[in-house]
């Protein structure tokens, strides 16, 4: 259920539409050509590639019931590929193994409960898509349980499934078991039959062919050892060849499984992953010598303590990327010195923050999503806080309520641009600034060069730069438009400018291929792009110059609104030097990355977010943001647009659970008075972007009256005007009128009477601008 928009929703009119000549616009100090257009600067050295990419099949310790996919270089260090790409309607999904057979599909076999007689069957052309195949009984009297299905490709080509089973309960014993595929298609499979002599109690028996033999590795249910076992054929007689903690991986263990490597050299050997399920941890240990001996196990990186029982399969990367290829389009991102140029077209980007990672519902994300494309905004940015993936080192989890990949493509489908921001600092009013716990018990000095911090941060980056670099526009992927890095980052010593370029490098290293940009913290001329920067800013490895600004005020200790606060000018009128904003950088479009739609409430306080939402509320909103507009801030991002709940451990300090922020959505997502004139501003926003994003200022105008204050700028290429009145100080009623010269006469505006402004309010008006579409 969506709560329905209320009628007061309209669009605000364009008023003045008048045929007239562009006026000379005044041009800024080191500005290039608006001719001149620019795109991210992208690694000039290709990433190199392996021949072959592992491939993870795997469920989650969050989750029995959902697939998760994952992709690694080396077999070592996984990060993610799909995140929850698949459900089955009814029963679980353990176990999962996965292969691809002849017709070029990819089918998972899975365990569909812990008591039932199947195994279930899915399959997918892209690993993104799966749908259900069968539920498949198995043929064998008295069965109560049917685990671990493990595909087998045998010595003539054919699937089989080894598969565990036991006739009498959960507490086993179980034996192993094969059964063959009698169809193309993986419907119907044959009656089980055992494996001779591994029926004493084993379970998640793994096969491979080593040397013209059969080897099985497979866990003894009464020693909790993976043993060694050996025969002529798959069907047996089975011999254990190895027992007890003959390889050294300790116990209790399971969920092992193979998969053929090799070494620098191009030794060919094999890698054993198995779940020590007793500490939650995943290893890997490789052999090299024919199964005889075993390196020392060691932790899988990225999933450990994630994953349950899995299977990897070694598939050629140049096939893995053909499947995985995006559907769409790719699609251009570009810009000049008043937008962003998406595919040839201006853009102008009317954003909203929403953290989902305080709102811990994943079913719920959606409706805030549409809230928020019902209250004018096309554009979502999303924090990631790396605390909330991470509990330790190597150990990251984005599934169920951290599933941002899912939050990502909501927005995807709700037709929303995304702007990622994954820190690895955010702030946010998050413990720590959304660091891990366990990074803070380093010595090295966090947002630095140090170097055991940026292998942390490297870590966190690989995993989430998996996720967003699948989403981007500019491989047809998603809606991502742009990449934060760090934030609000106020030091500029070199071991600040060698860690920034650390981070830009690691993006791009990851595929990273959308414009870059930080946000300096209160318009601090710090972090501009090298090719556009003012001679009083601080350049660093960005493709945008953005900043943030909270110019609305707070409320007073006893909750009342109190007077409001000047609008700035942080664009093409600004004048307060060198805290200017969107003029640190001439030659790239003015970007506000946060913008307060609110602001956040402190412990001991008396409750503050209603009065907080009326005095950046409708009159707020008008003024603060027509400022942003006329001064050609043409990405503009209001934080936030929804706050939501601090829960759990994340709060800061400074914050309680509560972080609703007055926003236009509270935190109960209930659309406020102020989310009406946000749509209002958004529809405009939307209707005039051809005309809002491409302008300069104007000759000045005089509206006849001191305490109305009015801007005037031109768009060149249409001949269109821009103009905003403001009455942001008084309370009273104030009326005003000026003329406006164009090619074909001056005009009175407005033709008889008076406009007026009560209160805090302004007006955006324009003219010339043809409305039809």
């Amino acid at each position: 259920m969506h709560a329905a928009l209320p009628s007061a929703l309209r669009s605000i009119p364009l008023a003045a539409l008048l045929l007239c000549a562009a006026a000379h616009a005044q041009d800024l100090p080191g500005q290039l050509p608006p001719t001149a257009v620019s795109t991210p600067a992208l690694a000039t050295t290709p990433v190199a590639k392996t021949e072959r990419t592992y491939l993870m099949s795997a469920f989650m310790a969050t989750s029995q019931n959902t697939l998760s996919l994952f992709s690694s270089a080396d077999g070592i260090s996984f990060t993610s590929l799909g995140s929850e790409v698949y459900t089955p309607a009814r029963e679980l999904l353990r176990d999962p193994s996965i292969i691809r057979a002849a017709d070029g599909l990819y089918y998972i076999a899975y365990t569909t409960n812990w008591n039932g007689s199947t195994f279930g069957i899915a399959k997918s052309a892209d690993l993104k898509s799966w749908t259900h195949v069968a539920d498949v009984p198995v043929k064998l009297s008295g069965v109560k349980n049917v685990w671990a299905p493990e595909w087998f490709r045998d010595s003539d080509g054919s699937l089989k499934l080894v598969v565990s089973l036991s006739t009498t309960g959960t507490q086993g014993p179980f034996g192993a078991y094969t059964v063959k595929a009698l169809d193309a298609g993986f419907t119907t499979f044959g009656d089980p039959v055992p494996m001779q002599g591994l029926g004493k109690n084993t379970i998640d028996t793994f096969v491979i062919q080593h040397d013209g033999r059969y080897v099985a590795f497979t866990k003894n249910e009464t020693t909790k050892f993976i043993e060694l076992a050996t025969a002529p054929s798959l069907d047996g007689p089975w011999t254990l060849q190895k027992t007890g903690d003959w390889a050294g991986w300790g116990g209790p263990s399971e969920g092992q499984a193979l998969v053929p490597v090799k070494d620098a050299n191009g030794k060919a050997g094999w890698r054993i992953y198995f779940d020590d399920y007793m500490t939650k941890r995943y290893w890997y240990s490789d052999s090299f010598d024919g199964l005889q001996t075993w390196t020392a196990k060691k932790e899988l990186g990225g999933v450990s303590g994630t994953v349950r029982h899995f299977t990897v399969i070694a598939e050629e990367t140049a096939q893995l990327e053909r499947v995985t290829a995006p559907k769409a389009k790719p699609r251009a991102v570009a810009w000049d010195r008043h937008s962003l140029i998406i595919d040839g077209h201006r853009e102008m980007i009317f954003a909203g923050e929403f953290h989902p990672f305080r709102l811990p519902s994943p079913s719920l994300w959606r409706d805030v999503l549409q809230k928020m494309k019902a209250s004018g905004l096309n554009a979502v940015s999303f924090y990631f806080s790396w605390g909330y993936h991470s509990a330790k080192p190597g150990h990251y989890d984005f599934t169920g309520v951290r599933n941002v990949e899912r939050a990502i493509q909501m927005a995807e489908e709700e037709g929303l641009y995304v702007i990622a921001r994954m820190g690895p600092y955010v702030n946010a009013e998050l413990t720590a600034g959304g660091f891990p716990g366990w990074l803070l018990r380093q010595r090295a000095e966090a947002r630095t060069d140090a170097a055991e911090y940026q292998a942390a941060a490297s870590e966190w980056m690989t995993q989430i730069n998996a996720i967003i670099a699948r989403h981007q526009i500019t491989n047809g992927g998603g809606t991502v438009i742009a990449y934060q890095l760090e934030n609000e980052l106020f030091a500029v010593n070199p071991k600040n400018i060698r860690h920034m370029q650390h981070l830009a490098d690691k993006a791009r290293a990851d595929g990273i291929t959308v414009p870059l940009f930080h946000n300096a913290a209160s318009r601090l001329p710090d972090w501009t792009p090298k090719n556009s920067s003012a001679p009083f800013a601080n350049p660093g490895p960005t493709d945008l110059y953005a900043f943030d600004g909270y110019p609305g005020g707070v409320c007073s200790v006893d909750a009342q609104p109190g007077t409001p606060a000047p609008a700035p000018d942080w664009g093409i009128y600004g004048k307060n030097f060198p805290k200017v904003g969107s003029l640190a950088s001439p030659n790239t479009p003015g970007f506000v990355a946060e913008i307060g739609a609110g602001w956040f409430d402190y412990w001991g306080s008396n409750g503050t977010y209603e009065c907080t939402a009326k005095r950046q509320g409708p009159g707020y909103q008008r003024v603060f943001y027509g400022s942003s507009l006329i001064n050609s801030l043409t990405i503009h991002s209001i934080y936030m647009a929804y706050g939501g709940t601090s829960w759990g451990w994340q709060p800061g300090p400074i914050v309680y659970t509560s972080y609703d922020y007055g926003s236009p959505i509270s935190e109960a997502r209930v659309m406020r008075d102020k989310a009406l004139v946000l749509k209002q501003m958004g529809s405009f926003v939307q209707a005039a972007t051809p005309v809002l994003a491409e302008m300069d200022k104007g000759e000045p105008l005089d509206p006849g009256n001191a305490k109305v204050k009015l801007y005037h700028n031109v768009n060149r290429a249409l001949g269109s005007h821009v103009l905003l009145a403001q009455h942001n100080h008084l309370t009273g009623t104030e009326a005003f009128g000026f003329k406006l010269q164009t090619r074909d006469g001056s005009y009175a505006i407005p033709q008889a009477g008076k406009l007026t402004l009560t209160g805090q309010d302004a007006k955006m008006l324009v003219a010339s601008y043809a409305l039809e579409r």
